[in-house]
């Protein structure tokens, strides 16, 4: 998760919700799903949502609950192709292992700039100017939640629970629960300036918590 690969595909709304209805009708037929299998889309479609390409203020093709409606096709593809759940998950967690990865390292440059902590000169963003820590941290957590919208329609299905607990899915929403939230101060300001309205960014804030802490909840209790 430390090097990342930029996904090709567009930022366009319409063409990201189109992919897992796609895929989903390919694996419909024998020749279909092996192409699918063979491929593995999912890691190039996931990343989308751990990517400043596609993040708010570069670009809005994820607003408008996309990563929920996502999530919803890729349950699909797992409830009626029980083969694809292991590679589906892997993908998810990685993403979910990349925005943890950028929220360690994103506090690391804060705490740097803001206490005179010295930075890992191997961080990947050592390089990065200080106003750029606060793109990068309303960027993060566009992550959070768009990763979280995905993970809640996934877990709706409790017949994924066992295998999401089995790849390391629980202990990774932990993880998001500390690294990919809203900090204070300024930082909040920034987040609210790249989103352009205060509203999307309380509703941002808001709904990666208790996204978050309903999937812990719905994973304890299983």
């Amino acid at each position: 998760v430390e090097t990342w690969s930029e996904p090709l595909i567009e930022p366009s709304a319409e063409l990201i919700m189109a992919i897992p209805n796609v895929i989903s009708a390919l694996s419909l037929t024998e020749s279909g799903m092996k192409v699918v299998t063979e491929t593995n889309p999912f890691p190039t479609l996931l990343s989308v949502f751990c990517s400043p390409k596609y993040a708010m203020p570069n670009s809005r093709c994820l607003l408008n609950e996309m990563s929920a409606i996502v999530g919803t096709g890729i349950d699909e593809i797992m409830r009626h192709n029980p083969s694809l759940r292991n590679i589906v998950l892997i993908a998810i967690i990685q993403v979910m292992k990349r925005i943890v990865f950028i929220g360690k390292n994103l506090t690391t440059l804060e705490d740097a700039r803001d206490f005179g902590i010295a930075a890992p000169s191997s961080s990947q963003e050592a390089s990065m100017h200080v106003p750029d820590l606060e793109v990068a941290r309303t960027h993060l957590m566009q992550y959070g939640y768009n990763i979280t919208q995905l993970i809640e329609q996934i877990l709706h299905n409790e017949d994924h629970i066992p295998h999401f607990i089995e790849v390391g899915g629980f202990d990774l929403l932990l993880d998001l629960a500390l690294w990919s939230t809203m900090p204070g101060g300024r930082q909040v300001v920034a987040h609210i300036s790249c989103l352009s309205s205060p509203s999307i960014s309380n509703v941002t804030h808001s709904s990666t918590s208790s996204t978050l802490s309903a999937a812990v909840k719905t994973i304890a209790t299983h």
